[in-house]
């Protein structure tokens, strides 16, 4: 855990050193060592590009990829499908392998039907190279390196929250608004779902653990004070929601871990009640401020509902009754407008993603790179983006990837799923992994390699390597006998 944190620290201190453009060259030696590496090294280097995406640029500057981060992925996949020893692992993989079967009837329906059909196919592209590359490099290397993927996933949760620490008492981290905590990242928001994912995961552990770790149980408080302080509803709720299902599962299967789980979730529900009496008006002010963001009446639900994702749903079911078998095209709708949540399909600006934000490829200028949409909750506005038809092909790549992991064995990896379906509700980026979306994808991928992985498998050059020393225990042991007879 420790080689993690040291190494994507040594990535932000260069991302620090570097000015502007010249940021370009951290996107490249990421994208060569992807390439270059094996699974794992390209799996890590998938996140290190997210990362530097995201990083304040009040620490880094301002300097995008220029698409580098896009092309990756690619690559990466060919390279995948082009080796023998990988591709016939990722043809065994068959939901991976059914994501791709419905990748080109998605995108033809796309190019037909979608408002913006460039946009609306060049994003369904990168989401459909991806997710199963992504899916498919967690469980390559969760099944030959399981204990140094694991650390390098919590190392990752524990250098976001260390080096949150550093910015907590400074303005570069509220850079955003001056109110809402985004330390090492660019938005609040963005922090939030960082966190209330990894954070889900890094609690589990401490839950399901043999023995609990001092330093590490305070970085876990730590990173849940930092969760608070983003503001984000959606990674606070995510998080405990998860760990609330994750803990009940465990317990209603009696398990060993359970035994551990219970008096540790005791212990926590008496230091929150304890709290709690100690100015229970004080606590529950807090709690309706926090809920409501302070910008509303927080005594009237409907308001605080309506003012977080219930408008956007409003705006979802009108543009789903506009266009219902085909909707109006795969990630154009964009609920957060000028005219905020209560817009309506009817107002000039429609909900729909507006063209001046749209970033194409420096080269040629046609292929769009970036356009961010915010949809708000998720699974209405796969309706309204695809309609019917096309709800039905994304809600079916989907079950197909989440499936394995729902009816598999229920390890602490199982939080990631759930964190991840949690957020959606509040940020629907499952289908932006250039953003926000690539962090989920890549947890729920460490989901899917430890359901579909038996932990009593060896890796065959373990396996090797142990019945060597088996025949060499057995070899000294016929040697001991040998020598024993011939003593007497």
């Amino acid at each position: 855990m420790i080689d993690s944190v040291f190494e994507l620290t040594l990535w932000l201190i260069a991302a620090m050193a570097l000015p502007g453009q010249a940021k370009l060259l951290l996107y490249g030696l990421a994208g060569v060592m992807a390439l270059m590496g094996t699974p794992f090294r390209a799996l890590q280097m998938l996140m290190v590009q997210l990362l530097l995406a995201h990083f304040n640029p009040t620490l880094t500057g301002y300097g995008g990829s220029g698409g580098i981060h896009l092309l990756v992925p690619v690559l990466v996949l060919l390279k995948m499908l082009f080796v023998s020893e990988y591709r016939s692992a990722f043809v065994a993989e068959r939901p991976l392998m059914l994501v791709l079967a419905c990748a080109p009837v998605f995108i033809a329906f796309q190019w037909s039907s979608s408002t913006y059909p460039i946009l609306s196919v060049s994003k369904a592209v990168l989401f459909f190279i991806y997710v199963p590359l992504s899916v498919f490099l967690c469980k390559w290397s969760f099944r030959t390196m399981r204990s140094r993927v694991v650390q390098w996933y919590l190392g990752a949760v524990v250098f976001l929250i260390g080096t949150n620490l550093a910015l907590l008492p400074t303005p570069n981290g509220y850079f955003l608004n001056g109110s809402g905590f985004n330390g090492i990242l660019l938005h609040p928001n963005a922090l939030g779902a960082f966190l209330g994912i990894g954070l889900a995961y890094l609690l589990a552990q401490l839950l399901a653990t043999r023995r609990i770790n001092g330093w590490f149980a305070a970085v876990g408080c730590a990173g849940v004070v930092e969760l608070y302080l983003t503001q984000s509803r959606g990674g606070l709720f995510s998080c405990l929601f998860a760990l609330a299902i994750y803990c009940f599962v465990k317990l209603s299967q009696g398990s060993t871990i359970s035994q551990r789980i219970l008096p540790r979730v005791g212990m926590v529900l008496l230091a929150v009640v304890a709290l709690i009496l100690t100015n229970p008006s004080a606590f529950l002010e807090r709690v309706q401020s926090f809920v409501g963001k302070a910008q509303i009446d927080e005594t009237n639900s409907k308001d605080i509902f309506q003012s977080a994702r219930g408008a956007a749903m409003d705006l979802h079911m009108d543009l789903f009754r506009e266009k219902p078998w085909t909707g109006h095209g795969f990630q154009v709708v964009n609920a957060w407008t000028e005219k905020g949540f209560a817009v309506k399909a009817n107002d000039p600006c429609g909900g729909l993603i507006d063209e001046a934000v749209i970033k194409y490829d420096p080269i040629t200028g046609k292929i769009p790179i970036s356009a961010p949409v915010e949809s708000g909750f998720m699974y209405t506005s796969i309706l309204a983006e695809n309609g019917i038809i096309g709800g039905a092909l994304a809600y079916g790549v989907l079950l197909a990837i989440l499936l394995p992991i729902l009816l598999g064995p229920k390890h602490p990896e199982f939080v990631l799923l759930i964190a991840v379906l949690f957020s959606n509700m509040g940020e629907a980026v499952l289908f932006s992994p250039s953003g926000i979306g690539g962090w989920c994808w890549l947890m729920v991928g460490l989901a899917y390699a430890s359901a579909t992985s038996p932990r009593d498998r060896q890796v065959p050059a373990l396996r090797k390597a142990r019945s060597g020393r088996h025949a060499i225990t057995k070899q000294k042991a016929a040697g001991v006998e040998a020598a024993r007879v011939n003593f007497i």
